[in-house]
């Protein structure tokens, strides 16, 4: 899912990998360059179980912060196995 601010000189995208391999994606506008350093924020399962109140089947998670710079206005990612990312990037009209 991407969303933009009003102004659309902003985005956000939320990307998910619920497969058992990591994939790499490729994120391009279709109007405008994404511009960087592009945040990302990227949640993965380690597969440990915790007790949770209330709660079976939890599991521990890890969350990686970081950022990249989109070269030519896009950006190449590689995700983990069962993973949630989250990117949020400047806009630069085309």
């Amino acid at each position: 899912a991407a969303t933009v601010d009003q102004a659309r000189r902003r985005v956000a995208v939320t990307l998910v990998n619920r497969g058992e391999h990591p994939g790499q994606v490729r994120l391009r506008l279709r109007d405008g360059a994404l511009t960087g350093p592009a945040r990302l924020r990227c949640l993965t399962g380690t597969g440990k179980p915790v007790q949770a109140e209330g709660i079976t089947g939890v599991e521990e998670s890890d969350l990686a912060t970081g950022t990249v710079d989109p070269g030519g206005g896009e950006l190449v990612l590689d995700l983990p196995d069962r993973s949630f990312t989250l990117v949020e990037a400047d806009i630069a009209a085309s």
